[in-house]
């Protein structure tokens, strides 16, 4: 908790430090550092060597593989040249009349020894072929026409190679075109189709594509020729070279294969790493153990300034006392509103000195009951003695109190002084008395004539019998047992009399409330009989539903017939504007849950939206000749019985309800 209890929850290890323990505790993290500082420039010096261990093997592998590069290019550029020569050799025996049957023979010899020729055809100028070796083209003569420039050899006389396509079965292919007529004769061309793939397995050893990925790309850059696709990764450098002849845009690129060359030195100096690392948190380690008292220190200062502070702020009585009831920690609220000091207060046992004298066997049952754990989770009310004697009302709430392993270590209290909230509301209760009982002398006041005739009923009566009973003694003629009767007459009207009085003097003169046990049928039956007369003198026929059961509350009688007058009196007036016939007063008794519920609903116009909100606002009235106090005092009588009290709208008239909790007893 805060200062005090610091004492008595200290946290483990935390010691107060020596001036020689600070200076080894300074030494240790320099020492640390110094270690710490060697081992990081090990890692660098580490780093360094394998990236330029790394660089230069890049480089070495980088020098190797434009080297094959170029050798592939020559090879690829001398098998290519070396074809064109033989085919332009053959075509000239052509054009100077050799027979196409001697022609193919030359052209069988030629393929057999260069593979990358896969079709070598004689062609007229529309594509139709003379002669096809190994077979028909497969191409139609007009794709072969928009395959192979043709046309544009037959023009310029020069052998020319096409662009590269690709042939069913995904093969990329090119062909040259050589002229092969004489001027004067049919325009003849030799057109030799070479198969990509063909001559890069034809004309690259087997030396470069175990350490190189060789293809073939297009103007788009995409690959349509490959040596081979060995399934290992490929490195994140290649070398690109024009392919001319045949040109169009072709590159053939050279990738050379990752190896994994340096594994074993990345291996090593990652293990180098990792013990480096493993040491550098071992320092890490013992700088933290050096260190740790240090900083629970301060944080313990920290909280301590913080608790201190929170502490100061608190207008919030703090106590807390240990399973003996012995107080091991008092605020400074507390002690100002007790009036004792906290070195006094620290030292008490019970009985405390600000303990109720007139009152300490309550006081050490409620003390025992906390110390017991059965304290009110709600809190509880109690008086206490200020130093001066002043007592004085406090709302308490205990919790346990518990260090840091959650071992109990007694009891905390929160206290509150009260006293001034209990007197407002004392105050509060005296004025809302004072104004029901001016309502109950206002509503007196109305009632006066109708109750003045409801008094002189039963006084006629008396009046009546006791001159009939006069005449007929005198006259003789009464017998004793006549006389019973007629006297028994007289007494019941003189007590119906008699009640009427008590009623309106309990009603008009009581300021204190007086609880009891009471009948919320039994009353509503009452206000209905004394409001009978003024109801039937106004044409209201009044209906009551009582509830199953005696639906009791605990509560003062009179008010809650005042609320109950109130509300029938209300109702009786709002239906004054409207036929006889049609004025209806009905009041209702239910019980709902643990609540009795009283309904009062009448058959008038119903209350307008400017009414419905401010209905128990104080002096707002819908009546010219109204205080505006009535429904205001319902309300004050209702929530001081624990209940409430609203409005609920209905398609005709108004409705009334009010709630009370019901008794248990």
């Amino acid at each position: 908790m805060f200062q005090q209890l610091a004492r008595h929850i200290r946290p483990a290890g935390v010691q107060q430090a020596s001036p020689a323990q600070t200076g080894r505790d300074r030494q240790g993290p320099a020492a640390a550092a110094l270690g710490l500082a060697a081992i990081l420039i090990l890692l660098a010096l580490l780093a360094a060597a394998m990236f330029f261990a790394d660089r230069a093997a890049k480089e070495e592998r980088r020098v190797g593989m434009i080297t094959d590069a170029l050798w592939v290019e020559q090879a690829l550029r001398f098998a290519t040249r070396s074809t064109e020569d033989v085919l332009v050799r053959l075509a000239a025996d052509i054009r100077m009349g050799e027979p196409v049957v001697a022609a193919s023979l030359q052209i069988e010899q030629i393929m057999r020894l260069r593979p990358e020729l896969v079709r070598v055809a004689l062609l007229r100028a529309d594509g139709v072929a003379l002669l096809s070796l190994p077979g028909p083209d497969e191409r139609r003569p007009s794709e072969i026409l928009r395959q192979s420039p043709i046309d544009a050899a037959l023009k310029t006389g020069e052998r020319l190679f096409g662009n590269a396509y690709l042939q069913p079965g995904a093969t990329a292919r090119f062909d040259l075109v050589i002229p092969a007529y004489a001027p004067g004769s049919t325009p003849l061309v030799l057109v030799a189709s070479f198969s990509l793939s063909e001559l890069l397995n034809a004309h690259i050893p087997w030396w470069v594509a175990q350490k190189n990925h060789v293809e073939i790309r297009d103007s788009s850059n995409t690959a349509i020729a490959a040596k081979s696709r060995i399934d290992i990764g490929l490195g994140e450098d290649g070398h690109s070279m024009p392919f001319d002849p045949p040109g169009h845009g072709l590159t053939f690129q050279v990738t050379p294969y990752d190896t994994g060359s340096g594994t074993a030195l990345r291996a090593l100096v990652a293990l180098i790493v990792l013990f480096s690392g493993i040491a550098a948190a071992s320092l890490f380690a013992m700088l933290r153990n050096i260190r740790r008292r240090q900083k629970a220190e301060e944080a313990l200062r920290a909280e301590s300034a913080f608790r201190k502070s929170m502490e100061d702020s608190l207008a919030v009585g703090m106590r807390a006392r240990d399973h003996t009831g012995r107080i091991i920690y008092a605020n400074q609220a507390f002690c100002d509103m007790v009036g004792f000091s906290r070195d006094e207060l620290e030292k008490a046992s019970p009985p405390m000195p600000y303990w109720n004298r007139d009152d300490l066997t309550k006081t050490k049952e409620i003390h025992d009951e906390v110390l017991a754990g059965r304290a009110s989770a709600e809190g509880f009310e109690i008086r206490f003695q200020r130093r001066n004697g002043d007592l004085f009302d406090a709302l308490v709430f205990e919790a346990p109190l518990l260090d840091a392993d959650g071992k109990s270590l007694g009891w905390m209290a929160s206290i509150l002084d009260i006293t001034d909230r209990k007197q407002m509301a004392e105050k509060s209760k005296a004025q809302a008395d004072q104004l029901a009982r001016t309502a109950r002398l206002v509503n007196m006041g109305e009632m006066a004539s109708t109750l003045a005739h409801e008094i002189n009923q039963p006084l006629t009566a008396v009046s009546n019998y006791a001159s009939g009973l006069s005449a007929r003694m005198q006259s003789g003629r009464l017998a004793k047992a006549e006389i019973a009767g007629v006297l028994d007459k007289i007494a019941a009207q003189a007590q119906r009399a008699g009640k009427i009085v008590r009623h309106l003097r309990d009603f008009t003169r009581r300021n204190q409330p007086k609880y009891e046990t009471v009948s919320m049928n039994d009353l509503v039956t009452r206000i209905l009989e004394v409001s009978a007369p003024d109801l039937d003198h106004s044409g209201i026929r009044s209906v009551m539903r009582p509830a199953e059961g005696s639906a009791c509350v605990d509560g003062d009688p009179v008010l809650i017939e005042q609320v109950l007058l109130n509300l029938v009196r209300n109702g009786a007036e709002a239906m004054a504007a409207l036929p006889r016939d049609q004025r209806q007063l009905t009041v209702c008794v239910e019980t709902e849950g643990d609540n009795v519920v009283v309904v009062v609903s009448d058959t008038g116009p119903g209350l307008s939206e400017s009414m419905r909100e401010n209905l128990f606002v104080p002096f707002v009235s819908s009546k010219p000749e109204g205080m505006g106090m009535g429904l205001n005092i319902c309300r004050s009588i209702v929530e001081l019985h624990r209940g409430r009290i609203w409005h609920e709208p209905s398609e005709a008239g108004c409705t009334f309800k009010f709630s009370m909790p019901e008794s248990r007893k």
